[in-house]
């Protein structure tokens, strides 16, 4: 599908339509997020901070990528439009490994050293 020559690549993760793939990628010490074809091709960088974003994780409607990110100093849940562009914060006490709820709601996510499974309403508000 693609070769990066290198293995530091995970996280897939299917579109909701089935055209893309996203994924996370190091090159040198700056892990990114980036999205491929299924059908292969050259891959295209979505993320472009120069902190570490990482395990994304796609929107109900596919119009958002949500990641973790340390852009804010600590590992946090961040979104960025599909094709790239400005990130938003999402969390704000910590997120490690994010998903949207089916009814587009919620954002429910794990923290990396907190048990539990944590959400917040993606129009805003509280975490719990």
């Amino acid at each position: 599908m693609t070769d990066f020559k290198q293995l530091d690549c995970g996280s897939p993760n299917w579109s909701p339509d089935g055209q893309l793939i996203a994924f996370d990628y190091t090159v040198g010490s700056q892990r990114d997020i980036y999205t491929v074809s299924p059908d292969g091709g050259v891959p295209t960088r979505i993320t472009t901070n120069s902190e570490y974003d990482a395990v994304p994780r796609w929107s109900g409607n596919g119009r958002w990528i949500y990641f973790r990110s340390l852009r804010s100093g600590d590992e946090q849940i961040w979104k960025i439009p599909r094709d790239g562009g400005d990130a938003i914060q999402v969390t704000k006490s910590e997120g490690f490994i994010a998903m949207e709820s089916p009814d587009g709601k919620w954002l429910f996510y794990s923290k990396r050293n907190e048990p539990g499974l944590w959400k917040i309403p993606l129009t805003g508000g509280e975490e719990f």
